[in-house]
């Protein structure tokens, strides 16, 4: 029996007010169902209200957390570069692993400059 229980279906059910979708993002393709939401939303609010129920952002990651990936886009339009750095933390046993990507796409140019 395990101590933590998900209330619900952890793969269809409402978490935190989000619905999951099916994300290719950090998945490698495989559409795995994912809650997403804006970083900022959780690191620079204390609490959200979210159909009509006050939510603790402190317990957006519990203790059923098994990954938490965070994406960030940067883009400059002087060098025409867009950089998407990938973060993934492996929440499945007590020692934290974090890996990441990046990536640098640089925009076509016609070659009228």
């Amino acid at each position: 029996q395990r101590l933590y229980a998900c209330r619900g279906n952890r793969r269809t059910s409402r978490y935190f007010g989000l619905t999951p979708e099916k994300s290719t993002w950090f998945t490698g393709g495989s559409g795995v169902s994912v809650y997403s939401d804006y970083l900022t939303t959780i690191m620079k609010h204390r609490s959200l209200v979210r159909d009509g129920e006050v939510l603790h952002t402190e317990s957006f990651v519990n203790t059923l957390t098994e990954t938490v990936n965070v994406g960030v886009l940067l883009h400059s339009p002087a060098l025409s570069i867009t950089t998407l750095l990938s973060l993934t933390a492996d929440l499945t046993s007590a020692k934290v692993e974090v890996t990441y990507t990046i990536q640098h796409l640089l925009a076509l140019r016609d070659g009228s400059e």
